[in-house]
């Protein structure tokens, strides 16, 4: 062995001896503190209290003083609680004095003469004092029943359905709690109970079932099945009490569960009036829905079990009234449909979602605090009547004024559905604040949403539909149709959408007319390939035509208008210092009634020649009319220009652009810029500015000939 190695086994040595003796060799070291149970699992007796005692040891330092807290607690599938020990958990401080190495810790267990599980409860140490390390932190204790042993019975699977054939198993548990040394039993029977009780016929075999449940020796809990029989009757939700009796050991402490037969059969309460027998639909005394007929009382429906109701009157003055309706007696209710017929009829809902109609005739038509919805259309929708239908404010704060059906008062309601006939319809929904659905039906119809998101259709005819507010969707459907809209916003219309007063998406509609309010705004329709008509208001406005021909109105205010392609007529309106551009086509353009209206036209590529007068505009863009223009601004194409204006009486700019071109001034002060290449600049009478630009230009000074 070397001498190092040699060194390192006396080392390991004297290591060992230091661990065998440092209590004695050493009043300061790590002491480890343990936990077992000694005596802390047996009954706790019927009075007074029984000793659960602990032991807690300690090893290694010993020679010093040291201490450790402990705590009680339940633990376990059945833990005990306070009352086990007296009202509060055990608590406290284990002290070592200097030498000692084991403390007992007991624990009063308070006895009692109830029936209860066997108990578990913890013993945890903690906060050691310095120098010392908890190496086993908790044991356990179980307090023994010694009260004899009591039955409980609990609903497992008992609240459902029965089916509608065959059988349903309903379960229910039985537990044994205390002593279970000995084999049990406990007799069962079930009998129906309650205000709608089930009866023999609910169970398989026709008879209430009953029977004995056996336990044998530790076993702590049996499952009861009963078998409900399936049917289609229609009945209130049922139920049965399963009860416990005759233990043959010990006590029953909980004897009855209840099980429940939910209802699974449901039907639409539907009555249907005729000729002019008249409906009266009322609310009963038990919260029941009561109908007549002609006076005569319809049979009664179980509410529990209605899943709809359709009520629809005739020719009568018919009446329904849903006011006093609870949810508690319908639970089940998912649609509520009530009509009144051609007479003059009253129809006030309930808290539920409801559709009502009132037909024909003069009605009056309260909904209730659910989401309701109006439905009108003509009874005989292939008729060629027109209808016209306009909702108008009353005096009565949230009533309106529905005419074309009748004359109807309405209120409460958050949607509507309103069809026209064959013939031209006009149906105006614009004071309506939910959504509708306007659908016109054959022949030329105009229909006019409210604020909401509405859903327009058209259908055959040449139709003119308007949204207003909300994200609308407007189908044209088949002829020409119009979408229409005005108001304070900047416009965007396309083939597919019209922006403004909300996101409407736009199906078969081939012309639009739109107008801004009196504020500064923009009607932008270059995209779209149908015939428009725009209209601004006394604002500052900018109007942008498609494609087609196009009508565009400035009305008051500084304007720019801007046809677009296609034959179109402008009109800037009364206002001063107006914009005006035709485009391509032959157009019909009018600077209106204000002064100081300016004509801009720019030509596009290749050669292009213009000539401008007072009334006229002719060459490659079209050959449009004019009046009532003060200035002009004329722009060519990239080719060879020739722009006349001497014929015109007011000033002018024109630009040649690129190419050799020939500008020729009107009588005014004008401006002639001749860009790239050779041009020739004729300036005409006025004070005239000439621009050669690049190239080689003649300027001429004098009047044209």
């Amino acid at each position: 062995m070397t001498r190092q190695a040699g060194f390192v086994a006396w080392q390991r040595s004297a290591f060992v001896e230091s661990l065998e003796d440092r209590a004695l060799l050493s009043p300061i070291g790590t002491e480890d503190l343990s936990i077992t149970a000694n005596s802390a699992n047996k009954a706790e007796g019927n009075a007074s209290t029984t000793a659960f005692t602990f032991t807690v040891t300690r090893t290694l330092g010993t020679a010093v003083t040291a201490s450790v807290d402990y705590v009680v607690s339940g633990s376990g599938t059945h833990p005990a609680d306070v009352t086990d020990f007296g009202g509060s958990f055990p608590s406290g401080t284990v002290e070592f004095g200097s030498g000692e190495t084991s403390k007992e810790i007991t624990i009063s267990v308070t006895g009692d003469t109830s029936i209860e599980y066997d108990e578990s409860f913890t013993v945890t140490l903690s906060n050691p004092s310095s120098g010392a390390e908890i190496q086993t932190a908790s044991a356990d204790g179980l307090i023994q029943n010694d009260d004899g042993s009591t039955f409980l019975i609990s609903a497992t699977d008992a609240n459902k359905s029965e089916g509608n054939s065959g059988s349903t198993p309903f379960t229910f548990t039985v537990t044994r709690v205390g002593t279970l040394s000995s084999a049990a039993t406990v007799d069962f029977a079930v009998a129906g109970s309650g205000t709608h009780a089930a009866s023999s016929s609910d169970f398989a075999g026709g008879t209430l079932p009953s029977g004995t449940v056996n336990f044998e020796a530790e076993q702590s809990s049996q499952t009861i099945t009963v078998n409900v029989k399936g049917d289609t009757t229609v009945e209130y939700t049922e139920r049965f009490t399963a009860t416990l009796s005759n233990a043959s050991i010990g006590t029953i402490s909980t004897p009855t569960a209840n099980g429940f037969i939910a209802l699974d059969d449901f039907v639409d309460m539907v009555h249907v009036a005729s000729g002019s027998t008249v409906l009266v639909a009322t609310i009963a005394e038990n919260g029941h829905v009561q109908v007549k007929l002609g006076g005569v009382v319809q049979a009664d429906v179980i509410p529990e079990a209605v899943r709809s109701i359709r009520l629809a009157g005739a020719t009568g003055n018919d009446s329904i009234d849903l006011r006093g309706m609870s949810s508690s007696n319908y639970p089940n209710l998912r649609s509520i449909r009530l009509f009144g017929g051609a007479g003059n009829d009253t129809i006030l809902g309930s808290t539920f979602d409801e559709t009502i109609g009132g037909g024909l005739g003069n009605d009056s038509l309260l909904a209730g605090r659910g989401a309701d919805r109006l439905v009108e259309q003509v009874d005989v929708p292939t008729s060629q009547t027109a209808i016209r239908v306009l909702l108008s404010s009353t005096t009565t704060a949230s009533q309106f004024k529905l005419t074309g059906f009748g004359t109807d008062v309405i209120s409460g309601f958050e949607t509507a559905s309103l069809s026209g006939a064959a013939g031209n319809d006009s149906i105006n929904l614009g004071l309506f604040v939910g959504s509708v659905t306007l659908n016109g039906g054959a022949g030329n119809d105009t229909l006019i949403g409210g604020s909401g998101n509405d859903q327009l259709n058209g259908a055959d005819g040449h139709d003119v539909l308007t949204g207003n507010g909300g994200d609308d969707q407007l189908a044209g459907g088949d002829g020409t149709d119009t979408v229409m809209e005005s108001g304070s916003a900047n416009f965007v219309l396309t083939p597919t959408a019209l922006t403004g007063l909300g996101a409407d998406s736009l199906t078969s509609l081939e012309k639009a007319n739109l107008a801004t309010a009196n504020v500064r705004s923009s009607i932008n329709a270059s995209t779209f390939t149908g015939k428009t008509t725009l209209t601004g208001g006394d604002g500052r406005d900018t109007l942008i035509g498609g494609s087609s021909d196009d009508s565009l109105s400035g009305g008051g205010g500084s304007d720019s208008l801007r046809g677009g392609r296609g034959n179109d007529t402008i009109d800037a309106g009364t206002g001063d210092n107006d914009t005006v551009s035709g485009g391509v086509g032959n157009d019909s353009l009018s600077g209106g009634t204000g002064l100081g209206d300016l004509l801009i036209e720019v030509g596009g590529n290749g050669n292009q020649a213009m000539t401008l007068t007072s009334s006229a505009l002719t060459g490659v863009l079209g050959n449009d009319k004019l009046s009532g223009f003060e200035a002009a601004s004329l722009t060519g194409g990239g080719g060879i220009d020739f722009i006349n204006a001497s014929a015109f009486l007011f000033a002018v700019t024109l630009i040649g652009a690129g190419g050799g071109d020939t500008l020729i001034g009107s009588s005014g002060n004008d401006l002639l810029d001749g860009g790239v290449g050779n041009d020739t600049l004729l300036g005409g009478l006025g004070s005239d500015s000439l621009r050669g630009g690049d190239g080689t230009d003649l300027f001429t000074l004098r009047p044209w000939q």
